[in-house]
C-alpha cells in the first residue's frame, strides 16, 4: 500500500513539472493515475461550463437590454412564436478507460424555480419587456452539468434522448488545450484528427456560435 501512494506521489509530481512527452509516459505508465487525473479533469470542465457560464449570463441579463441569453437561446419561427434551444453534449476522449465523461445541457430544466419562471415570462409578455425577470432566472439555470463513469457514457452516448451530439477529444492533453485555449477552431482539430464527433452536426454549429458570441460579450 505505501509503495503504491509512493509511486502515485512520484507520479504525480512528474506529471506537473514535466513537459508533454515526460506527462504522456507518466500517463501511459500509470493507468490508474490517468483515471483519477481523467475524473480531476472532468469535474474542473463541469464546473467552468456551468457555474462559469451561468455567471457570466446572469449578470449579463440584469445590465443588458438584450441579453445574452435572449440572443442565442431564444429561437422564433417564421411566425414569431417562441422555443428555447436546449442542445445536449457529451465530451469524452478517444482514450479507453480514463474517466474524462462530462455531459452539459442547455436549459434542461428550470428545477424549483419553474413555477416563478413560468410567471415571470407570462409578465414580460404582458409589459413588453419592460419587468424582465425571466431572462435573469434562465440565465441563473442556463446550464446543467454531470460527470460520468464510463459505463455511463456509454449509456448516454447511445441515447438520443440524453444526447444530441458528441465531442470525442484525442486525449486529455487535448482537453487542457481545449480549457487554455482562446480560440477554439472546432474544424482545425477535426483535420488534425484530434476531435472526432457524433450527431446531429447542427449541434456543433450552434455551440460554435454560442463560444464565439461569448467571447465577443467578454471583449475577446
Amino acid at each position: 500500500m505505501y509503495t503504491g501512494f509512493y509511486q502515485f506521489n512520484t507520479d504525480f509530481m512528474k506529471l506537473l513539472q514535466g513537459g508533454t512527452k515526460q506527462q504522456a509516459l507518466v500517463r501511459k505508465k500509470t493507468k490508474g493515475f490517468t483515471a483519477l487525473e481523467g475524473k480531476v479533469v472532468a469535474k474542473v470542465m463541469a464546473l467552468l461550463i456551468e457555474h462559469g457560464f451561468q455567471a457570466f449570463a446572469t449578470v449579463n441579463a440584469l445590465f443588458k437590454r438584450k441579453s445574452f441569453f435572449e440572443e442565442n437561446f431564444i429561437i422564433l419561427d417564421d411566425d414569431a412564436k417562441e422555443s428555447l434551444y436546449r442542445g445536449k453534449f457529451l465530451v469524452r476522449t478517444m482514450q479507453p478507460d480514463d474517466q474524462m465523461n462530462v455531459w452539459f445541457g442547455f436549459l434542461q430544466g428550470g428545477g424549483i424555480l419553474s413555477p416563478l419562471i413560468k410567471f415571470f415570462k407570462y409578465l414580460r409578455d404582458i409589459t413588453g419587456d419592460r419587468i424582465d425577470l425571466y431572462s435573469i432566472l434562465r440565465s441563473a439555470n442556463l446550464v446543467s452539468t454531470r460527470t460520468l463513469s464510463e459505463a455511463e457514457a456509454d449509456q448516454y452516448e447511445n441515447d438520443p434522448d440524453r444526447v444530441d451530439l458528441v465531442l470525442r477529444f484525442k486525449d486529455i492533453a487535448t482537453i487542457y488545450q481545449l480549457l487554455q485555449s482562446g480560440d477554439l477552431d472546432m474544424v482545425d482539430l477535426m483535420f488534425k484528427n484530434h476531435l472526432q464527433i457524433y450527431g446531429n452536426q447542427n449541434h456543433l454549429y450552434k455551440l460554435g456560435a454560442i463560444a464565439r458570441n461569448l467571447r465577443l460579450a467578454l471583449g475577446k
